[in-house]
């Protein structure tokens, strides 16, 4: 609601957010890739139903209801070939620019097509923060430290092997200063450079006075849940007659 609004443009305000949450599902279908499976069922082991990169996005669906701002991710591309695995992280880039959404992927091994679908990269080792900041900028950041990554490499692979003891064949010989080689050295350099100096600026950045006000009138009075206790075993209690009376027919 604006707080300085009259009641007919707070009238409009509400409409408009009535109507994204009444067509948000669909949003979500299309966003995911998932129009032409909607109507199908799922499936398990014995019950034959979407692909497994489609069960993946039905997953990922799943987590983007509700006023969540942060998705977090973990090894999403487990059993997934490489067409999938890009298929879902592209998928998750459009969820994030469209609806304006903050979403963290940890991967292993990702291919050079998969990284460069990421705006920022956080390498971590050891518990050590070696690099975090936009992926444009971290080959060049490395440099910097005296390695670089050969034209035939791939740029994650590149980026693993730094924190092991491969980083010795990126090394740029008779550099002009020490390079770093522990986890530790390498997090020491980086809070010495100008991008986690950015970063922090950001951070620390003073709050706007009207964003907290903002705050205090129409997010603290939100309830914790979206529904009550009776509104959510009454879901609960439709979805499992749902799948009881369809496995009767399967």
């Amino acid at each position: 609601m604006l707080s300085q609004g009259t009641p007919e443009e707070n009238d409009e305000a509400l409409r408009a957010a009535s109507a994204m949450f009444a067509h948000y599902p669909d949003v979500i279908i299309q966003q995911l890739g998932l129009q032409n499976c909607q109507n199908t069922i799922v499936g398990d082991a014995m019950t034959r139903g979407v692909s497994g990169g489609e069960r993946k996005r039905v997953t990922t669906g799943e987590m983007e209801f509700g006023t969540k701002y942060v998705t977090l991710m973990d090894e999403i591309s487990t059993g997934l070939d490489s067409a999938a695995t890009y298929d879902i992280i592209n998928t998750q880039r459009s969820v994030a620019h469209k609806l304006r959404k903050t979403v963290v992927i940890a991967l292993l091994q990702p291919s050079p097509e998969v990284f460069a679908l990421f705006d920022d990269v956080m390498i971590l080792n050891e518990g050590q923060l070696m690099y975090h900041g936009p992926c444009n900028q971290v080959e060049g950041y490395f440099e910097s430290l005296g390695f670089k990554c050969p034209p035939q490499r791939d740029i994650a692979d590149y980026l693993l092997d730094l924190g092991t003891n491969e980083q010795y064949q990126y090394q740029v010989q008779n550099y002009h200063t020490k390079q770093p080689r522990r986890a530790s050295e390498f997090a020491d350099a980086f809070r010495e450079s100008h991008i986690y100096m950015e970063s922090m600026y950001a951070l620390e950045a003073p709050y706007d006075p009207e964003l907290l006000r903002s705050v205090e009138q129409n997010m603290k009075p939100m309830p914790m849940f979206s529904q009550s206790f009776i509104d959510s075993t009454l879901t609960l209690l439709r979805r499992q007659l749902t799948g009881a009376t369809r496995a009767q027919f399967t």
